[in-house]
């Protein structure tokens, strides 16, 4: 049985995170709005450009707040597409030996999202990904033309093999999710992977963050293309169709 997202939770005030909140508890806060998680939980994923501490598992600290004892956890961290490299990591993981997964996904300064990752999930299937990578400093330089440059092509070369490989094209997907470094570069991006206006364009910190807020208005057999970038031109593209518990299987506090 194929593994997709059975559960989804959101923690993103409308003011803002607290001044002494963290990554570590805004996990926490995103994994609590799943509600109560399974009897058993196999692996854990934290993803997160900024987190507390620079000793030690903070997966591990985050795991145990939760009540988590025999769980495989990781980290991922210094990129804006650790969320998608966290999720691809874990499903496929889940896809080869079975169980349950939680990945985490921080956006500093926005939020937190946790998906549930399950055989046979009916929130959301994944489809097929694809991802491409440059030796490119990409937004290390700082150059507003350049980074633009750098995140179309990351973008777009993704966006088509992953397309490619599944035999759809642009209009099949309802709905589209990219985390631009600047948040005017999304328009731009939907337009240059072929993007129509009648589709809806998300924009968000981090990936995650944008799928948890398409998920509960999407119908069931939509499709979403979820583009995540990082510096270095490193993008995935993932495609996922929308199951019937999309409306009624996640929580946002």
């Amino acid at each position: 049985m194929a593994v997709g997202i059975a559960a989804f939770g959101r923690y993103a005030p409308e003011d803002g995170p607290a001044p002494d909140e963290d990554a570590l508890t805004m996990a926490l806060e995103a994994v609590r709005a799943l509600g109560a998680l399974p009897g058993r939980v196999d692996c854990l994923a934290l993803a997160s450009m900024d987190l507390p501490g620079r000793r030690g598992v903070q997966a591990g600290l985050l795991a145990g707040a939760l009540g988590l004892g025999e769980v495989f956890v990781c980290e991922h961290t210094t990129s804006a597409r650790a969320g998608t490299e966290a999720l691809l990591a874990q499903w496929g993981l889940l896809s080869a030996r079975g169980g349950v997964g939680l990945t985490v996904e921080v956006a500093p300064g926005h939020g937190a999202a946790a998906l549930l990752l399950a055989e046979g999930g009916g929130l959301a299937a994944i489809d097929g990904f694809a991802s491409v990578c440059a030796e490119d400093p990409g937004l290390e330089l700082g150059v507003p033309d350049y980074v633009a440059a750098c995140y179309t092509r990351a973008l777009t070369q993704a966006a088509r093999c992953c397309m490619d490989r599944l035999g759809t094209g642009p209009e099949a997907y309802r709905h589209l999710v990219l985390n631009p470094p600047v948040p005017r570069l999304g328009p731009v991006a939907a337009r240059a992977v072929g993007c129509s206006a009648q589709q809806t364009v998300t924009v968000a910190a981090v990936p995650l963050l944008g799928l948890t807020q398409v998920l509960p208005g999407a119908a069931p057999g939509e499709r979403v293309l979820l583009l995540a970038y990082g510096s270095g031109s490193a993008c995935d593209a993932i495609s996922l169709t929308v199951g019937r518990g999309a409306r009624t299987t996640g929580r946002e506090v």
